[in-house]
């Protein structure tokens, strides 16, 4: 496959809306991921790839999905998380622009980069790029698209492209991913919760969590569900969700956070239902809290608040005096708590601490679904 399609501003458009719509459908994540990757691929073709989701917490994945590559690669694990290399995916998720190639960042001499040596050049591979997947400032996944070096090196026009859709996709896998945990625990207090709206926008069903986030922001009457009446709120963001689900539309992302009556915040995401010919639409509704396993393993280990705070602001690659600024300390302070951190978790450096929670806690979770079509029907993860 060459890479000298051209596409042009109206078919760039049409692919973008595409995947927004895909975004708004509602999907589990395998299938969004799958559906994805076929419109990317119309647009940026590749020989082989991988796709991950992200613990925002800690920027470690927490499953993926290998197109024509090994699907148990640890080298590949271990240089992203034990060394410093070009283009990490932590690195592309807090810089300005969240997509680049390789070649690019080594200034055309891709053997610079351990991965190229070690992963990429081994499987017959040399072109690369990269992308974190970023919605609303946050990472929730990351991709790496490879070419074989007869079909040419990304260009400009692809890395902008998937720069373009970078908030969109992230946005899904996060839409996937919250509805995946609301509909696992629809009794557990502590996750999220799930409104179900009819195409008119009645309430059907709602679960447990839903219920008591809901009844912060004002105390709902003892009913049942078709009598019952729910925030403004949530027929807003729901309303939303159908008008960006729809092919075509470029709207922002069925959104909204509200502050409650004791003084939290709760947010609200909307998603069409998929599968479904009566288009029931799916309104999440949980509490600002912390995402991924990283708050276990404070807890496990002893960590301070103060201590598990600092910990993510180093997962998430902040420097000393950056996380100083952010928790409004000194570096001094800092720098004591970085001591307390690595005593307890028995490390001396960030890049342990980074490789400590990935193998211990992450690579054991880690889910591979089934590989799946490049886009083309031209092949499929091979083992």
């Amino acid at each position: 496959m060459g890479n000298g399609r051209r596409t042009d501003a109206g078919m760039r458009a049409r692919r973008r809306q595409e995947i927004i719509r895909l975004a708004h459908a509602g999907y589990d994540l395998p299938t969004f991921l799958d559906e994805t990757v076929r419109v990317l691929h119309r647009t940026i073709p590749c020989e082989a790839g991988c796709w991950h989701a992200l613990d925002p917490a800690s920027l470690l994945e927490t499953s993926y999905r290998a197109v024509n590559l090994p699907i148990d690669n640890p080298l590949a694990a271990e240089i992203e998380y034990l060394h410093d290399d070009y283009n990490q995916f932590a690195t592309l998720a807090r810089a300005p622009n969240h997509s680049a190639v390789l070649s690019v960042a080594t200034a055309g001499v891709p053997e610079r980069s351990l991965r190229y040596r070690e992963v990429i050049r081994p499987f017959g591979l040399d072109g690369e790029l990269r992308a974190a997947f970023v919605g609303d400032g946050t990472a929730w996944g990351s991709v790496c698209l490879l070419r074989e070096h007869s079909s040419g090196d990304f260009t400009p026009e692809e890395v902008s492209f998937l720069e373009e859709v970078s908030g969109e996709v992230g946005r899904g896998i996060r839409t996937a991913l919250l509805l995946q945990e609301a509909s696992a625990n629809p009794s557990d207090g502590e996750g999220p919760g799930l409104v179900l709206l009819d195409e008119r926008q009645r309430l059907e069903a709602i679960t447990p969590p839903a219920e008591r986030l809901l009844q912060e922001l004002a105390p709902a009457p003892s009913a049942g569900p078709a009598d019952r009446e729910v925030p403004h709120v949530v027929h807003a963001v729901a309303a939303k969700a159908r008008r960006a689900g729809r092919a075509g539309n470029t709207e922002l992302p069925a959104r909204a956070q509200l502050r409650t009556q004791s003084g939290q915040w709760l947010t609200f995401h909307g998603s069409l239902t998929a599968g479904n010919a009566r288009r029931q639409i799916a309104v999440i509704v949980e509490r600002a809290r912390p995402f991924g396993l990283a708050p276990a393993v404070a807890n496990r280990y002893g960590l301070t608040a103060r201590e598990s705070e600092v910990m993510g602001h180093l997962l998430q690659g902040l420097s000393t005096k950056q996380i100083a600024a952010a928790l409004r300390i000194s570096p001094y302070t800092v720098q004591e708590h970085f001591t307390a951190i690595f005593d307890k978790l028995g490390i001396r450096s960030r890049r342990q601490l980074v490789g400590k929670l990935f193998c211990e806690v992450y690579a054991p979770r880690l889910q591979q679904p089934l590989p799946f079509p490049t886009g083309d029907g031209s092949g499929t993860a091979a083992k």
